[in-house]
């Protein structure tokens, strides 16, 4: 079934695994999707998206699939592309809990937890 999708109301986060190792370099990638109010991808959403780490980890690179963007990887915010962005969190050699937040002004903030062991 085709389904249009409304304004951007919310960003999805989905995380590749929710456990990483907590040895230094490991990672993890997080798909950050803007999605209308029924859960629906919002291809047309290219918001500015902001993306902040805490815990025992870091943000190593924010990208998208845009061939023309000349937007860095490093940074903790990017444009999203056709609705998402893809995050990649790195642990820093500690265990514990890696809480990635993403923002857009005029949107709920969106946290995701992952668990480096």
């Amino acid at each position: 079934m085709l389904v249009t999708a409304s304004a951007p109301a919310a960003l999805c986060l989905t995380a590749d695994q929710e456990v990483i190792a907590a040895a230094t370099g490991s990672i993890c990638y997080v798909d950050i999707a803007v999605q209308d109010k029924d859960g629906v991808l919002v291809t047309y959403g290219e918001p500015e998206v902001s993306v902040e780490v805490d815990g025992a980890g870091s943000l190593l690179a924010v990208g998208t699939g845009n061939p023309i963007s000349e937007e860095l990887y490093v940074g903790n915010h990017r444009q999203a592309y056709q609705g998402h962005l893809l995050a990649v969190v790195r642990s820093n050699g500690q265990p514990g809990e890696i809480i990635l937040t993403a923002c857009v002004d005029g949107l709920p903030e969106a946290r995701i937890s992952l668990l480096a062991q």
